[in-house]
């Protein structure tokens, strides 16, 4: 099993509470391609 560092897991995180990558990526001020990689 691969394991999640504290940045890819904020990420996801914010994915599952804001329901977008883009949502996630500007609550987390991180460009949206970033938050697709993690």
């Amino acid at each position: 099993m691969r394991q999640l560092n504290l940045d890819q897991l904020r990420t996801l995180v914010a994915i599952a509470d804001l329901g977008t990558f883009s949502a996630a990526a500007q609550a987390l001020h991180l460009a949206q391609p970033t938050v697709s990689l993690h």
